[in-house]
C-alpha cells in the first residue's frame, strides 16, 4: 500500500514542498529537501547526497517512513562490491570494502546522533540493492531497499521505513560515494579503517558504484513522507539538482546481429536479434550512452498476417505494463524469448515476448517482459507488416543495458522468408540518448539459398507474353497489371525531436495518387515529399496508401515518438 501511495504522488507532478491534504487535521511536513551530485558530467560517477528534514517532528506527528526518488538515468552498480548482513553491521564486522557512503541522523529529542557508515547489504529478489546502517537510538540496523521499476520510469527509489517512534527523526542526510574504494573517502570510513596498519589498504579495484544519467538536462529528486499518527496523509517535496552536461563526450558503438533462422524461400522462419553495448567500469571513465530506441528492418521478410490473426493475445491489463505488478500473460501468447543484462553483473534478465494483438492496419503490439538482477523490465514494441517486416522498440529505459536478445520461435509461423533466393539485408537502427541525432545503423546480410523444405529455389514467375494468335482467332488477353504498392523512401527516426517531420514515398505504378493521414485525423490527398505541420510531443502514427487504375494499395504505417525539447532536426 505504501508503495502505491508513493507512485501516485510521484505521477501527479508535485510542486516543491507540497503537503497533500488527508483526513486528519495536521500532516507530517517535509520542511526541506535537497539533492546534489559532486559532478554534472554525463556518464560520470558522482557522490550523491540527499538531505531531508521534518518540521517539528512529534508535534503533532512523528515521521514513520520516507521515500526518496532519484532522477531517471542516475543508477547504481551494486554488484561489484562486497555485501554486509545486518548482524555484521550491529557488531561492527562489515567487510571494509562494503561501505558505500555515510548517513547523518539528527533527532529533535536527542540532537545529532552521529555520522555513521552506510554499507551495501543483501537485497531481496525485487530489489536492485539494499543499504544498511546502524545509528545511536535505533533499536536495530536500518535497512533501506533500493528499487527501480516500470511505475516510476525505472528511477531509483530509496525506502526509509520504520523510523524510530520513540526518537523522532528531525533530519536525515545520506551521501553515497561514486567510487567507494577511492582514498578520498578514507576519513569517513567505518571503525576498521583505523585498524589497518598504515591506513586503509584497497582490497578491490576502484570500480564505480554510481552513474550519472547519459541524457543531458535538468535533474530533480522527490521525497514523500508520512507519520505514525496518520499513514494516509502524505507530504511531498521536489528538489532540483544540477543540470547534466557533456553528453558529446559519451561514446555509442553498439554491436548487432539480426536475421532469420531459416534459409528457405517462401517458408516460415524464426528470427534472431542480438544487441551488445559494451561498457567499461573504470573509476575515471565515462559510461556509454544508454540506448533510447531500436528499429529492425528485414528486407524481403514479411509478416504472416494469417498466422498473426489466429494467435492468442496478452492484453495490456494482463501485461501490467506500467505498474510494479508482475505480468500474467497467457502462455499461448508467447512468441519469443527475451533477455538482457545490466553492466557490472553476471545475473541475466530472462523473459518472453507476448503477442498483444492488432493495433491498427498492419500493426501489431508486442509486449517484452524480463526479470532478474532485482528488476522486472516491461517494454511495448510494434511489429509492422509491409513489403519488409519492421520491429520497433520505441523507448528503452535509462538503464545501463549492456545486452539485449530476442529469439522468435519459428513454430509461431509469424514471419515468412522472401519468395525468391538471394542475399538480403537485415538493418538495425539504434538511437542513443546522449545526443538528439545520435544514431548507429548496421546492416547484416542474410542468405536465402533453397526452396521450401530444402528443395530447389523457386523459378522467377513467367512473363506476360502470349502465343501468337491464329487467323480469325480472338486476340490474346493482355497481361494483367501488377497490383499497386506504396513504399516509404524517407522517414524520421523512430524517436527524435523534430516536430515537423518529412516523409517521402513512391508507388510502383506511374500516375499513382496518394492519400495520407496522421494519427486519428481524416485521410487527405498528399504528394511526396510531405512535411507535416507541427506535432505535439508523444506517440504518432503516419499512414499512406497509393491509388492507380481504380485500385488502392494496402496502407503503409510508420510509428514514431517525438521527445520533449524538439525543434527542426538538421
Amino acid at each position: 500500500m505504501r508503495r502505491g501511495f508513493f507512485t501516485t504522488i510521484l505521477s501527479c507532478g508535485c510542486l516543491a514542498l507540497l503537503t497533500l491534504p488527508g483526513t486528519a487535521g495536521a500532516a507530517i511536513a517535509v520542511e526541506s529537501f535537497s539533492f546534489g551530485l559532486s559532478t554534472a558530467q554525463a556518464g560520470a560517477h558522482p557522490d550523491v547526497t540527499v538531505d531531508i528534514s521534518f518540521a517539528e517532528p512529534g508535534e503533532p506527528e512523528t515521521p514513520q517512513d520516507a521515500f526518496i526518488e532519484l532522477p531517471r538515468g542516475l543508477f547504481l552498480y551494486p554488484w561489484t562490491l562486497p555485501r554486509c548482513v545486518p548482524q555484521q553491521v550491529a557488531s561492527d564486522e562489515c567487510p571494509l570494502d562494503s561501505q558505500v557512503g555515510v548517513v547523518d541522523v539528527h533527532s529533535a529529542s536527542f540532537g545529532d546522533l552521529e555520522k555513521t557508515p552506510v554499507y551495501l547489504g543483501v537485497p531481496e529478489p525485487d530489489e536492485l540493492a539494499r543499504l544498511v546502517f546502524d545509528s545511536l537510538g535505533f533499536s536495530e540496523p536500518v535497512e533501506v531497499p533500493v528499487r527501480a521499476g516500470a511505475a516510476n520510469g525505472y528511477s531509483l527509489s530509496l525506502a526509509f521505513e520504520g523510523l524510530p517512534e520513540a526518537m523522532p527523526v528531525a533530519t536525515l542526510e545520506l551521501s553515497l560515494w561514486g567510487v567507494p574504494p577511492a582514498p578520498i573517502h578514507d576519513q569517513e570510513r567505518g571503525p576498521h579503517a583505523s585498524e589497518v596498519p598504515g591506513g586503509r589498504q584497497a582490497h578491490i579495484a576502484q570500480t564505480p558504484f554510481t552513474r550519472n544519467p547519459t541524457a543531458c538536462g535538468a535533474t530533480s529528486a522527490t521525497a514523500v513522507a508520512h507519520s505514525y499518527e496518520d499513514a494516509e496523509d502524505l507530504s511531498a517535496a521536489l528538489a532540483s539538482g544540477p543540470t547534466i552536461t557533456g553528453c558529446d563526450k559519451l561514446s555509442f558503438d553498439p554491436i548487432t546481429a539480426l536475421g532469420p533462422t531459416a534459409a528457405e524461400a517462401a517458408s516460415t522462419t524464426g528470427l534472431g536479434f542480438e544487441y551488445r553495448l559494451p561498457q567499461d567500469l573504470l573509476s575515471n571513465g565515462l559510461a556509454t550512452s544508454d540506448t533510447e530506441a531500436l528499429a529492425l528492418y528485414l528486407q524481403g521478410l514479411t509478416v504472416n498476417e494469417a498466422a498473426a490473426s489466429s494467435r492468442a493475445v496478452c492484453t495490456l491489463a494482463q501485461a501490467n505494463l506500467f505498474t510494479e505488478v508482475p505480468a500474467t500473460c497467457p502462455a499461448a501468447s508467447k512468441i519469443a524469448s527475451f533477455g538482457g543484462a545490466l553492466t557490472g553483473t553476471d545475473e541475466v534478465l530472462e523473459g518472453s515476448v507476448y503477442f498483444g494483438g492488432l493495433e491498427g492496419p498492419g500493426e501489431y503490439l508486442l509486449l517484452l517482459v524480463a526479470s532478474g538482477a532485482g528488476l522486472e523490465l516491461k517494454l511495448p514494441a510494434w511489429l509492422v507488416a509491409g513489403s519488409e517486416a519492421e520491429l520497433v522498440i520505441p523507448e528503452l529505459p535509462q538503464l545501463p543495458l549492456e545486452d539485449l536478445d530476442l529469439q522468435f520461435n519459428p513454430a509461431t509461423s509469424l514471419f515468412l522468408n522472401p519468395p525468391r533466393c538471394g542475399t538480403f539485408a537485415a538493418i538495425t537502427e539504434a538511437i542513443g540518448r546522449s545526443q538528439p541525432d545520435l544514431a548507429s545503423v548496421a546492416s547484416t546480410p542474410f542468405l536465402v539459398d533453397s526452396g521450401p523444405n530444402g528443395g530447389p529455389c523457386p523459378e522467377p514467375q513467367a512473363g506476360g507474353s502470349s502465343p501468337p494468335p491464329t487467323t480469325g482467332a480472338a486476340p490474346a488477353p493482355t497481361a494483367p497489371k501488377p497490383p499497386v504498392t506504396v513504399e516509404l523512401l524517407k522517414h524520421p527516426p523512430h524517436r527524435g525531436r523534430d516536430r515537423t517531420p518529412t516523409f517521402r514515398f513512391a508507388s510502383n505504378l506511374p500516375d499513382s495518387s496518394f492519400e495520407c493521414k496522421i494519427d486519428r485525423r481524416k485521410w487527405r490527398s498528399c504528394h511526396s515529399p510531405l512535411t507535416l505541420r507541427k506535432l505535439g510531443v508523444g506517440n504518432h502514427t503516419f499512414r499512406v496508401k497509393a491509388r492507380a487504375a481504380g485500385a488502392a494499395s494496402r496502407t503503409l504505417s510508420f510509428r514514431f515518438v517525438i521527445a520533449p525539447g524538439g525543434g527542426k532536426r538538421s
